[in-house]
């Protein structure tokens, strides 16, 4: 059984789903996972009595910070320079755990921390995220102004990921080549999935699903989904009385179940959600959060993908939901076609990381005196 430090985004709960996915395939190791925000919020309770997995609270975190439903760059970049001012304390902070738990390899996604703690302390190093396509994945057909974008992403992820790794884990549901610098080292692993969606027995019981965030949703985005003529399962904006159409439902297992059985979905333009959805099938409608450039960005390659639409969210109107469900089999039939998805990428986690720590024993074992 290996040791493994865990850190992630403390933002959305997109990173800490994929968390949960390796948590649940990796059942013969020890995790200690470290993150703040959204993130722990979601992981510390479903492990609180769990011998296997320890889930502590590391702060300070990397965040946006919302005004209206947007991304407010300025108040963002603010939070950022308070957070780079105790940057090197926060590694110094990390490292005393490392020394603590003498962890066998690390695991990172978007955690510019951990990968600077692990390699101070001479622990192995994974990134496992999406954000790494923007780093180590040839992008040369974005439009033009998409690529402006996608250089300030590369910035921030190059920022994150650090030097050093043993091995960077791309998951995400674009179709794109690794770049040959990195070909020795990285890997598109595509889904990575919890145990309830492996199974891709499937059905279509006529109703919507729906991912907002309640600090993102408008009373006319939900006008919109309450005229598609379909019951809507909205998750994301807390519990409140239904509304028509809507019922208003807590993230937990039935979001799994509700993946399985919808229509489609109508979502952010999160990477986790969206591999997961066209793992099973199912046709995408997205709305990136306005300011996020990684959200756009996946727009853009849903629709490239030919998987689903990508619209602005206050573009988001009854006629443009009632194209896209109208084209639903058109999308469905794109999806099946992509090759990402030929099984989860969970299996290729383990095997990267078990690989990782096989490469590692030798050099413990000979430093230690005979």
């Amino acid at each position: 059984m290996a040791t493994i430090f865990y850190t992630m985004s403390g933002y959305g709960k997109g990173h800490a789903g994929r968390a949960r996915s390796v948590l649940q395939t990796l059942t013969e190791h020890r995790f200690i996972v470290l993150c703040a925000g959204d993130s722990f919020d979601y992981l510390a309770p479903l492990y609180r009595d769990d011998p296997r997995v320890q889930v502590l609270r590391f702060e300070p975190h990397l965040r946006f910070v919302l005004n209206n439903g947007k991304v407010n760059r300025l108040a963002t970049a603010g939070s950022a320079m308070g957070y780079l001012l105790r940057f090197r304390p926060t590694i110094r902070s990390m490292c005393r755990l490392i020394e603590t738990h003498h962890p066998d390899v690390a695991l990172t996604d978007v955690d510019p921390v951990l990968p600077r703690a692990a390699r101070r302390c001479g622990v192995p190093f994974i990134t496992l995220d999406s954000h790494g396509m923007f780093t180590c994945c040839e992008m040369r057909g974005l439009p033009l102004p998409m690529r402006g974008h996608a250089f300030l992403v590369r910035l921030y992820v190059r920022f994150c990921h650090a030097r050093g790794a043993a091995r960077h884990l791309v998951s995400t549901f674009a179709d794109l080549p690794i770049k040959p610098a990195y070909a020795d080292k990285a890997g598109m692993v595509g889904a990575v999935l919890r145990p309830e969606l492996m199974d891709r027995t499937v059905t279509d019981d006529r109703f919507l699903v729906a991912y907002v965030r309640s600090d993102v949703g408008t009373p006319a985005l939900l006008e919109t989904l309450d005229s598609c003529g379909l019951p809507v399962h909205v998750y994301a904006m807390g519990e409140r009385p239904d509304a028509g159409r809507l019922r208003f439902l807590p993230i937990g297992e039935g979001f799994m179940r509700d993946l399985r059985a919808c229509t489609a979905i109508v979502t952010m333009a999160g990477n986790q959600l969206i591999a997961e959805a066209f793992y099973l099938g199912k046709p995408v409608l997205a709305f990136p959060m306005p300011g996020q450039i990684e959200q756009m960005l996946n727009g853009y390659y849903i629709r490239a993908s030919g998987g689903g639409e990508c619209v602005e969210r206050d573009d988001l109107t009854p006629s443009v939901l009632a194209d896209f469900l109208s084209k639903r089999e058109r999308y469905a039939a794109a999806i099946a076609r992509m090759p990402l998805f030929d099984r989860p990428g969970n299996e290729r986690i383990a095997a990267a990381i078990d690989e990782v720590c096989g490469a590692r024993a030798p050099r413990l074992a000979e430093s230690v005196p005979v």
